[in-house]
């Protein structure tokens, strides 16, 4: 009897012990491969990685795979050469791949959905569709224009401070939650709006040709460099924006621009709208003045006495209002770029006005 009684007592402590094993196999949490995979259609496939520890490469062909010690301070490249006909998928194992630049690799998709320790992604110039994001929050920087992507979801890419995704078919582009960006390119892309109001530490701003009507940057009081050209905008308060050094508004359908309170201005391009007057007056530290192609007649550049380059074709000045606009250009001689120029062809009175009066100054005609 207390053989039978020992003989179940060890029967069910191996079934509590089985069973425990069985809790402890379903609840254990198996490590996340920290492995990325990109496929290429490219006959030679390039790339460069940063990060710390080592990273396996596996160029998918079946060719040894290629082990690499990954250093943050030595931006190293890898490169294959296919024997085979592509496509290829190739993988890439490490755990902290802190930087990925796959650039020119005919790329048709990529994922980066395991490598949460990414802080800057360059993807440009592929073939890209789609780009899943949501993974990589140590995000700083991306880099992805030239591709076929026609969304991108930012939403937990908060530590965003880069971002440049023109040349895709965007149609939207939410940045409401990426409150840390620097720089954003978003040009050459299908964007009907675009709300900036959340980044307010913006400094660098390209969103020309799009399809934008209207633009607020009333909250980007931080921005130095502001392209909109190529926008079907009819106004831009610029008020707020007293930090802004360069300034391209071209091709739009501006009526009026005022510019007074951006007195640190070096260089304005305002060409191809519908101005009638302009009043550059306190802008004294423009260089670079490009307003051809408007409806002008009148333009004082007295207080401009830095200016190198002056654009002014194709407004309706006649030969008097050239020959008041000469009479205002500064007589300064300039280091850098030594030689002043000034366009005035397609104006009713360019063949008619005097030329002596600017170039006594040594302003040259082009």
């Amino acid at each position: 009897m207390n053989k039978l009684k020992s003989l179940s007592a060890v029967c069910l402590i191996g079934v509590l012990l089985f069973s425990g094993c069985g809790i402890l196999r379903k609840n254990y949490r198996y490590p996340v491969i920290k492995q990325m995979s990109m496929e290429t259609e490219a006959k030679t496939a390039s790339f460069n990685l940063q990060g710390t520890g080592t990273a396996t490469i596996n160029w998918g062909d079946g060719t040894l795979n290629t082990t690499v010690t990954l250093s943050n301070s030595i931006y190293a490249r890898y490169r294959h050469t296919y024997a085979d006909t592509p496509p290829h998928t190739i993988t890439i194992t490490g755990d902290s791949i802190t930087v990925l630049d796959c650039n020119l690799n005919v790329l048709t998709s990529l994922d980066v959905s395991n490598n949460s320790a990414l802080e800057i992604l360059k993807c440009n110039a592929n073939r890209l569709t789609s780009l899943d994001l949501s993974k990589n929050t140590a995000l700083t920087g991306l880099i992805c224009y030239n591709n076929q992507l026609t969304s991108l979801d930012l939403s937990n890419n908060t530590a965003l401070e880069e971002l440049v995704c023109d040349h895709n078919p965007i149609t939207a582009l939410d940045v409401s939650k990426n409150t840390a960006l620097i720089k954003l390119h978003c040009h050459y892309n299908q964007l009907t709006s675009l709300d900036i109001s959340k980044n307010t530490a913006l400094d660098w701003l390209w969103c020309q040709n799009n399809q934008l009507t209207e633009l607020d940057v009333s909250k980007n009081t931080a921005l130095t460099t502001f392209f909109c050209d190529g926008n079907p905008l009819t106004s831009l308060d610029l008020s707020n924006n007293t930090a802004l050094r360069t300034l391209h508004c071209g091709s739009s359908r501006l009526t009026a621009l005022d510019v007074s309170k951006n007195t640190l201005l070096t260089t304005l391009w305002c060409f191809n709208n519908l101005l009638k007057s302009l009043d550059v007056s306190n802008n004294t530290r423009m260089t670079e003045f490009n307003c051809h192609n408007n409806q002008l007649t009148f333009l004082d550049l007295s207080n401009n006495t830095r200016l190198a380059s002056v654009s002014v074709e194709m407004n309706k000045f006649s030969d008097t209002a050239l020959n008041s606009l000469f009479e205002t250009l500064h007589s300064n001689s300039l280091v850098y770029p030594p030689v002043k120029r000034i366009h005035i062809d397609s104006n009713p009175g360019t063949s008619t006005c005097d030329r002596s009066i600017a170039e006594d100054k040594k302003w040259s005609f082009f």
